[in-house]
């Protein structure tokens, strides 16, 4: 069994598409939510009775279709490069909110992998890994061991960061599911607005007024222009205690940025203006 957790983007700065693959490449400091996490499992099959899934939770597009879900799909890249039979179950236990920015399917297939390597024994190693969910995706390689980390690439070329501020993450979910691809695709930073300094400083790392300076994602302009209840989440956050709020990834969920000990009423604070909206 696995748990895999939920992450923001603390910055996140999109660049032009300078790939053959028409990715984006970003610059991103990467954190994770581990109040918020997937649970997976992955088991042996009967010989000859396929790759199968059993999901609990929150409902996912596709449902339990192995064609359609990630993890299933690191399940059979993974069985593909070790030359393996696809007869596996895959149990999934879904809270990261789906399309919420919040990179739930790229954390369970990471997930995914490292419970194939765990049950196969394969000599697996990190680089291999890595190569598979590069395959899967930008953000998958990040959960492989998701500690804060400075990301650049398409967000696969990873630097573990110590930070030493005590902090804490409160995210709210408005229920509107966000696509990637939208987001990326109508990104435009408005004219005269520039993101923080590339990289961070050390300094901006140890404290939580120094992590809120960092706060930033050039695709939330656009999402918050096409939900401008997104505005709203952001604002009150701020309003309710945060130092800084901001859309997560491509969106919908919003976090804020808190001092230790202030996420939970932060939460009560903002469960009272917006009562439908689910909090982290």
């Amino acid at each position: 069994m696995t748990f895999t957790p939920a992450k923001v983007n603390l910055l996140l700065e999109v660049g032009e598409i300078r790939r053959q693959d028409d990715r984006h490449e970003i610059r991103t400091v990467f954190l994770p939510v581990p109040q918020l996490a997937d649970e997976i499992t992955v088991t042996p099959n009967p010989p000859g009775k396929g790759l199968t899934m059993r999901l609990s939770g929150r409902n996912v597009p596709g449902g339990e279709s192995v064609d359609e879900n990630l993890a299933c799909r690191a399940v059979r890249a993974f069985c593909e490069e070790f030359g393996l039979s696809e007869d596996y179950h895959i149990k999934l236990v879904k809270r990261i909110p789906v399309s919420g920015g919040l990179g739930g399917g790229s954390s369970d297939a990471a997930a995914a992998l490292l419970e194939m390597r765990r049950l196969t024994g394969m000599p697996a190693s990190t680089n291999d890994l890595r190569s598979l969910a590069v395959r899967l995706g930008a953000d998958v390689a990040f959960f492989l061991n998701p500690v804060p980390s400075l990301g650049t690439g398409i967000g696969e070329v990873l630097q573990p960061v110590r930070i030493i501020a005590d902090y804490e993450l409160v995210i709210a979910y408005p229920g509107c599911p966000s696509p990637v691809a939208w987001a990326y695709r109508h990104c435009q930073r408005p004219a005269g607005v520039t993101p923080p300094a590339w990289p961070p400083s050390i300094q901006q790392l140890s404290s939580v007024e120094g992590m809120s300076s960092l706060i930033w994602n050039d695709l939330g302009y656009a999402l918050e222009k096409k939900l401008p209840f997104l505005t709203l989440l952001r604002e009150e956050l701020c309003r309710c205690g945060a130092l800084a709020a901001a859309v997560a990834g491509s969106g919908s969920s919003v976090f804020g940025l808190a001092r230790a000990g202030e996420g939970e009423g932060i939460r009560n604070a903002l469960r009272k203006a917006f009562p439908t909206v689910e909090m982290f």
